[in-house]
């Protein structure tokens, strides 16, 4: 059936350029940052700046500067105590008018930055990583997305907001160490089975053509929980398998938020009672538990019309 947007709900992120992302702790060794969106058919120039706040002046660890100028080339810099550093200069792995993903990876020494899955550059630590307070992204670009993931620790409990169990605040528990751009189709073991809590992080893009793909939450020959995307009917369907055949399908959404050529990012949490999804950090749907034996839960596939870059929980 086909969904009815929410009044008032913009289902896909395009915010003014420039976007201030505020980063109150700072940044962490082990945190990403993903970017993505669009250069547009004109562009000459776009950056994405790691500062010390919002206000000019202040220190900029970080400048990812792209410039399309007959010269192609990515500027890395670092402003310090009101001057620039010496530019550090990479070969352009961006098109005009094509969409993009980058990675920034924070590690003990430096920052790993990947480009469209591809590991392009390192950049050495030239202030604590700590002294990032905002992540700023202007010039001439589409912003589709900006998420910033932690490395979780084992049993690392992430406070989020409540998600529609009643509980003022709860906890996300995810457990293992994220996967990056994995191959597809996507089938992983879920260690010890699915537990209360327990939260998937599953982050993507839709492509151009797709007709539709599949999350799987799977115990033996049952599936506890099918979500089901088909781009083609614009509509979202869960469902489980069990016993042999299928149930009834749902398919009631505020929103949609899987858009042809747009990036997504899914959190399905393990409620006592019910699934609780959130897409794009929007409260997407809740689905009642059919299949009760969790432990049994034991596998997380991923299939058809769709890229995957990063899946962890």
């Amino acid at each position: 059936m086909p969904y009815t947007p929410a009044p008032g709900y913009t289902p896909v992120f395009k915010p003014a350029l420039p976007y201030h992302h505020l980063l109150p702790g700072g940044l962490q060794p082990g945190t990403s940052v993903y970017v993505q969106g669009v250069v547009s058919q004109c562009a000459k120039r776009f950056s994405v700046d790691f500062a010390g706040g919002q206000d000019g002046g202040v220190n900029i660890p970080v400048h990812f500067n792209p410039r399309f100028d007959g010269n192609d080339k990515i500027v890395l810099n670092t402003f310090q105590d009101g001057k620039w550093d010496t530019e550090e200069h990479q070969q352009m792995p961006f098109h005009k008018g094509k969409h993009f993903e980058i990675i920034f990876t924070v590690r003990d020494e430096e920052y790993q930055i990947l480009v469209n899955t591809n590991p392009v550059f390192s950049y050495k630590h030239k202030m604590p990583p700590q002294s990032v307070k905002v992540v700023t992204i202007g010039g001439d670009l589409e912003l589709q997305s900006l998420a910033v993931i932690e490395e979780p620790k084992k049993e690392k409990m992430l406070v989020m907001r409540d998600c529609g169990e009643g509980i003022p605040e709860h906890h996300l528990m995810l457990w293992a160490p994220a996967i990056f751009h994995p191959s597809m189709p996507f089938k992983n073991n879920i260690p010890g089975g699915l537990k209360p809590k327990m939260t998937f992080v599953i982050r993507g893009s839709v492509p151009n053509n797709a007709g539709g793909f599949a999350i799987n939450f799977v115990a033996g020959p049952d599936i506890a929980l099918h979500i089901n995307p088909r781009l083609n009917q614009r509509s979202v369907v869960r469902n489980s398998f069990l016993r042999g055949s299928w149930g009834d399908e749902e398919t009631d959404v505020p929103y949609n938020p899987f858009e042809y050529g747009h990036y997504f990012e899914l959190s399905i949490r393990c409620g006592q009672y019910r699934f609780i999804v959130y897409a794009n950090n929007e409260y997407f749907f809740s689905y009642t538990h059919r299949y009760i034996h969790f432990p049994q839960i034991n596998t997380l596939t991923i299939g058809g019309d769709v890229n995957i870059s990063y899946v962890q929980y």
